[in-house]
């Protein structure tokens, strides 16, 4: 996600901050330091209500990161890689590599979370029932903590994708019908009517209550529908790719050039041409890629005496395809292996096309406009 800075790894998984995150941080402590706290216990110090707040949000933060941790260790345990996990305005998301291969496994998965927040509520509560009236200032924290973890498992349980909730029910519709395409475009629609309800709530609540809860209420139905919608499309594109092969969607669309040319020369053809991929040759037989990526580990006053044999992505370290390669298979592999390009060779290296991100969607949207 954009905008976002890495503060750790944990199992592995490195932990991202999205900047949008530092807003509710802010909001949330304010809130608790001035307003929540301050009505509920009125012989505290000033210090000691911002204290509360700031620790109480920093306990917040953690909670969400274990209920994104849930989700990632049970997607560790039966072998799905995490890429990261994002904390942002709405909470946090988990990236992963590949989504489950049956109902049973995506239902565990979308519920870790919700469990995990139940459980802190649960620990957060005893805290609170045995530290009332010994320490208060532990006890009115703890309390909040049990309330807000709470309602974020109940929030993240209802029946609309991309939440939990709508995970889940997505695999209860995916184990009845067999048909894991389908599921997701009801758990999908199912998602945009909830976030629409969302939205008729927040406008309604501003008309007669409250502007700021309304507005974030209309606001989080804004963003669940377009989640929903964006998933919608994601299925509609996996159904078009369905039973094609690499051979089928690949280009010609490259162009190669010899491992012994200098960056300033191959700076030259990006220039003429606008490529920003090539594919290194040596008589039609692939020996490896370059990007501009590669160029930023080169000081440009080297580009003269660097070639691009030395710096080169080795085709023993790229993603290759076969003709027969499911189209499927080659988008969920780009996703899994962060790669929008993959070489399509016959059994001795030679180059028999190009296959990209764009050129699979595109296939996918001409494929859907002939359909209809």
């Amino acid at each position: 996600m954009k905008g976002s800075i890495k503060i750790g790894r944990i199992l592995g998984i490195p932990i991202y901050i999205n900047y949008t995150w530092l807003f509710v941080f802010a909001f949330i402590t304010y809130m608790l330091a001035v307003d929540v706290f301050p009505s509920d216990e009125r012989n505290f110090s000033q210090l000691t209500y911002w204290l509360l707040g700031i620790c109480t949000s920093l306990l917040f933060f953690a909670s969400l990161l274990l209920h994104e941790l849930a989700h990632s260790f049970v997607c560790l345990k039966n072998g799905i890689p995490v890429k990261s996990i994002t904390l942002f305005i709405f909470g946090g998301v988990a990236r992963i590599a590949k989504e489950a291969e049956k109902p049973s496994l995506e239902f565990l998965m979308a519920a870790a979370g919700p469990f995990a927040s139940i459980a802190l509520s649960a620990i957060f509560g005893s805290i609170w029932w045995f530290t009332r009236g010994v320490y208060d200032p532990l006890s009115s924290m703890t309390g909040y903590l049990a309330i807000i973890n709470l309602g974020l498992a109940i929030f993240n349980l209802v029946p609309g994708y991309p939440l939990d909730g709508g995970r889940i029910f997505r695999s209860i519709v995916w184990l009845i019908t067999g048909d894991h395409q389908k599921a997701t475009r009801i758990a999908s629609q199912t998602g945009k009517a909830i976030g629409y309800l969302f939205i008729a709530g927040g406008v309604f609540i501003i008309v007669r209550y409250n502007m700021w809860e309304g507005l974030w209420i209309a606001f989080v139905g804004w963003f669940l529908t377009m989640a929903a919608a964006g998933t919608s499309r994601q299925a509609t594109i996996k159904q078009s790719l369905g039973g094609i092969k690499a051979g089928d969607v690949m280009v010609s669309d490259y162009i190669s050039i010899s491992s012994v040319l200098t960056l300033k020369q191959v700076h030259v053809y990006i220039a003429h041409t606008g490529k920003l991929f090539f594919l290194v040759t040596d008589h039609e037989r692939l020996l490896g890629s370059i990007s501009v990526e590669n160029f930023a580990r080169v000081p440009q006053q080297e580009w003269d005496s660097t070639t691009v044999g030395q710096i080169m992505t080795p085709v023993n370290d790229m993603q290759l395809l076969n003709t027969e390669d499911d189209a499927l298979g080659i988008l969920e592999k780009m996703d899994e292996v962060d790669d929008n390009r993959m070489v399509v060779v016959d059994g001795h290296n030679g180059i028999l096309g190009l296959i990209t991100r764009d050129s699979l969607l595109r296939f996918a949207l001409s494929r859907r406009q002939m359909a209809t």
